[in-house]
């Protein structure tokens, strides 16, 4: 049961990959759609990921239990918030331990104007977080959980900026 079902899933994944294919191949405005919204647009994949699963389940037809507790799953704790830039800074304790506030791939690492150090996490709901003036010690492309650790403060500033589709959002909504 569990190998006929793998190979339905990837079957069904072929599927969407040539219908895709064929429709560029036939299609300019297809093809241009498509090309607009992988390469010109911000495209998703932990969101795409999600929804994967949501439908069709896991890729693999066994569930990998390694028995492995997490070390770290914190919730983010500050002393006090004010607006700064796009964004907020949070007063926390000196080298504070920042956690993921979602779950999301890790987009960007580095420097930001302004901002200092930056890790910017896109979440599986299409919300990006930029968590600035940190020591990461995540890398790009990491796939973090809510609750991972994601770096150091570098002093007791925590600045974070909540974006979608390039808009800024309200980052009362994310934070209590």
């Amino acid at each position: 049961m569990k190998i006929s079902n793998f190979i339905s899933k990837v079957l069904i994944t072929l599927i969407i990959v040539l219908v895709v294919l064929i429709g560029s191949r036939k299609s300019t405005s297809f093809k241009m759609n498509i090309y607009k919204n992988v390469y010109d647009d911000t495209i998703s994949f932990a969101y795409l990921n999600t929804l994967y699963n949501k439908y069709f389940g896991n890729i693999l037809p066994f569930k990998l239990d390694l028995g492995v507790t997490p070390v770290f799953n914190e919730t983010l704790k500050y002393k006090n918030k004010e607006p700064y830039l796009d964004g907020v800074k949070l007063e926390v304790d000196t080298n504070y331990l920042v956690p993921s506030i979602n779950s999301g791939l890790v987009i960007f690492v580095g420097e930001k104007e302004d901002l200092g150090n930056t890790v910017i996490i896109l979440g599986d709901t299409g919300v990006e977080v930029w968590y600035s003036n940190i020591s990461n010690s995540i890398k790009l492309y990491d796939y973090v959980t809510s609750g991972t650790y994601i770096g150091d403060t570098i002093d007791n500033n925590l600045y974070l900026t909540f974006k979608q589709n390039g808009d800024i959002l309200n980052y009362e909504e994310y934070i209590n």
